[in-house]
């Protein structure tokens, strides 16, 4: 079955002296068929006006050729049942400017004739910003998965400031690490909640705070499967012949490496494999270990091949 949900499976039959049989199961298809993946894939936040920006990296869909739809949609969750603040149909990317302070949610639904749909959705408060203290802006054009650069904005509102008084050094510092050239700018290569601070000192003698913290998820590593039906079994020789469909969730595959233990075969290329085998034996276990552009690799295998007439 293509479509999620519950099924119910009958077998009737005779036996050999004439006594009927039956026998039935129920089967529930929990999880929907159509994958996705999307997430925050730029921001210059929190404070309003704060634009967010989305996207829809990975659609996998086991029915060929299914018609698809994408709708995004965003609303305030001061009145979730109000009509969406803005919606997009049919687009991999969204993007949204909340020009007021409040919480929001960016949804998103994908819907498939045949294979079902899916869901996703993420929270956003964006926040008013200081009249009376420094804040802190951050911007990023990536995913935020490391590594991703952060650039940070200071901004010291005049109410923060004394009559006459001005800016005179600003200091920036990630982690604990001071940032120098440039100085505000970050590289995040860890996971995880990560804290910038500010420091401005003024020509009246003030020294003046702010933080901003920023969450980093994890890493996605590279998804896929290997296909090697058309391999051609042989006793005096065989092919083995593979192909492969991957991606990265999160980001772009780099490197593809194919080994085959059995056969010496230890090479990188694309996303097919052809060997030609004499002699072969039993089997081929095939591995092809994908890494993406953040250095984390992944077997899509392993394989096992057969590449002998069975008995």
């Amino acid at each position: 079955p293509h479509i999620s949900g519950r099924y119910s499976l009958v077998f009737t039959g005779t036996l050999q002296d004439g006594t009927p049989v039956s026998q039935s199961a129920s089967l529930r298809i929990a999880e929907p068929l159509l994958q996705a993946v999307a997430y925050l894939y730029g921001i210059e936040g929190p404070y309003a006006p704060a634009t967010y920006r989305y996207r829809l990296m990975a659609l996998q869909s086991p029915v060929k050729r299914e018609r698809i739809t994408i709708t995004w949609t965003a609303v305030s969750l001061a009145d979730p049942s109000a009509p969406p603040i803005k919606s997009a149909r049919g687009s991999t990317t969204f993007a949204m400017t909340f020009t007021q302070p409040g919480t929001y949610r960016v949804s998103l639904a994908v819907r498939g004739t045949v294979s079902g749909s899916f869901a996703w959705s993420e929270d956003i408060t964006v926040q008013a910003p200081p009249t009376d203290a420094p804040y802190i802006t951050i911007s990023t054009g990536g995913a935020q998965r490391p590594p991703v650069q952060y650039l940070l904005k200071a901004t010291v509102p005049p109410g923060a400031l004394d009559a006459g008084d001005r800016v005179t050094t600003s200091t920036w510092i990630a982690d604990g690490t001071a940032l120098h050239r440039p100085p505000n700018r970050a590289i995040i290569t860890q996971a995880g909640t990560h804290t910038f601070a500010l420091t401005v000192k003024t020509s009246g003698g003030k020294e003046l705070t702010a933080t901003q913290t920023v969450d980093v998820a994890e890493n996605m590593v590279p998804r896929g499967t290997i296909d090697c039906t058309k391999s051609q079994v042989g006793t005096e020789s065989a092919t083995l012949r593979c192909f492969a469909n991957g991606l990265d969730p999160d980001g772009s595959i780099k490197i593809r490496r194919w080994v085959v233990p059995e056969l010496n075969v230890d090479v990188r290329q694309g996303w097919s494999l052809k060997v030609p085998v004499t002699g072969p034996p039993e089997t081929a276990t095939v591995h092809l270990y994908a890494t993406d552009n953040s250095g984390a690799t992944r077997d899509l295998g392993p394989v096992t091949v057969p590449l002998r007439p069975q008995q």
